[in-house]
């Protein structure tokens, strides 16, 4: 079992937008989270326009080939320099319990992409 992060491409439009759809339909569990989804806009059918999105930084993980989380920053700057805002960060229930979720989708490498 290889667990793996990387930048997102168009490629992973299709199951971006199905984890999407996944996030928010789980966000009834969460007490005040259809609320908060309810402020939010889905990125839908717009997942190739964001990963090609120069100010928007896309990560997918997952095991072997199969992807199964993902994380959506936008990049912006502050006085003090260069920031990226987190806005969706998901991992579906079923790779929740290989214990590797910070390597899962926070690993150091492909956050180099970011600076």
């Amino acid at each position: 079992m290889q667990i793996f992060t990387r930048k997102g491409s168009a490629t992973d439009s299709e199951v971006l937008q199905a984890l999407e759809l996944e996030a928010r339909s789980s966000l009834d569990t969460f007490r005040g989270g259809s609320r908060m989804g309810d402020d939010l806009a889905l990125v839908g059918e717009g997942w190739s326009r964001e990963v090609s999105n120069s100010e928007v930084v896309v990560f997918v993980g997952g095991v072997d080939k199969v992807v199964m989380g993902y994380l959506l920053a936008r990049r912006g700057a502050v006085k003090s320099g260069a920031i990226a805002t987190i806005e969706q960060v998901f991992v579906t229930k079923d790779a929740r319990n290989f214990g590797d979720g910070g390597k899962f989708l926070f690993s150091s490498s492909p956050w180099q992409v970011c600076s």
